[in-house]
């Protein structure tokens, strides 16, 4: 493990911290606008993986994924009905659909399927 940067400053290791609260209410504010803005910040913090690049400034045990999640889920709730009238059957729809059924599949055949999670778990929530 890589250990942590030396920080004289303490202001200097808050800047993630409101990164991290600002995406939140943004993704949060913007859940009341459009449905699609929760969805981004789920995918933003999906391929930023803030809680290993910034293990060491931000608080341990805050699942950032979960809240991000959870915000999605409520915008969902909102929306659901709405986007569901307008959901087209498109090919790149059934691609995707068809991509996330053969990665549990693969996962669930797998000589090995907890090893084989480590690499499905991340896509499938970005997919």
């Amino acid at each position: 493990m890589i250990p942590p940067p030396l920080i004289t400053e303490p202001t200097l290791a808050m800047k993630q911290m409101l990164f991290m609260s600002a995406l939140m209410v943004g993704g949060g504010l913007g859940a009341t606008l459009h449905p699609y803005w929760p969805l981004l910040v789920y995918y933003l913090l999906a391929m930023l993986r803030p809680d290993f690049i910034w293990y060491w400034a931000l608080p341990g045990g805050v699942p950032w994924s979960l809240v991000a999640g959870s915000l999605v889920a409520v915008s969902l709730l909102i929306y659901g009905p709405k986007l569901l009238r307008r959901l087209e059957l498109n090919l790149p729809f059934a691609l995707l659909v068809g991509f996330v059924a053969w990665l549990i599949l693969a996962n669930a055949t797998a000589m090995n399927p907890a090893s084989s999670w480590r690499w499905v778990e991340p896509q499938l929530k970005i997919a």
